[in-house]
């Protein structure tokens, strides 16, 4: 079963061996599990690398994506090491949830900021130049 965050569900109970995780894939019929076995090393690395990601506002999705296009990273170990950061860390992320609303706002608002000056400028006639002319009296 995916998530709307297109994560796949995780097994509720822990495994004895640290290393082994329980995913459900998703062409496998329903309670058809694969074993993956993970590295600390793999793990440690694909756990910076969310960091990396989160520092810039970006959201799970994009996350998943990221990794899985420019460091191959599959989206169900994405997911996994993104489940245990926010059990380990709930605080962060509902702030941080708050703070991509935040920027979703803000994009929004300069997005019609610069609408409404695109409009405007389009209404408002351009100021017709006024030349002053300045004598120079060169006789003196």
């Amino acid at each position: 079963e995916r998530l709307d965050n297109g994560c796949l569900t995780m097994s509720a109970k822990r495994k004895k061996a640290p290393l082994s995780v329980s995913v459900t894939e998703p062409a496998a019929p329903a309670g058809n599990q694969a074993q993956v076995q993970l590295s600390w090393e793999g793990v440690k690395a694909v756990q910076k690398k969310i960091e990396r990601c989160l520092e810039l506002y970006m959201t799970q999705a994009e996350i998943v994506t990221a990794l899985q296009v420019q460091s191959k990273v599959e989206p169900s170990l994405t997911c996994l090491v993104w489940q245990k950061l926010q059990e380990q860390n709930p605080h962060f992320f509902h702030v941080y949830d708050y703070y991509l609303q935040m920027k979703d706002h803000v994009t929004a608002f300069n997005y019609l900021v610069e609408q409404q000056a695109l409009i405007q400028n389009e209404l408002t006639p351009e100021p017709k130049e006024h030349k002053k002319v300045v004598e120079i009296d060169i006789t003196k």
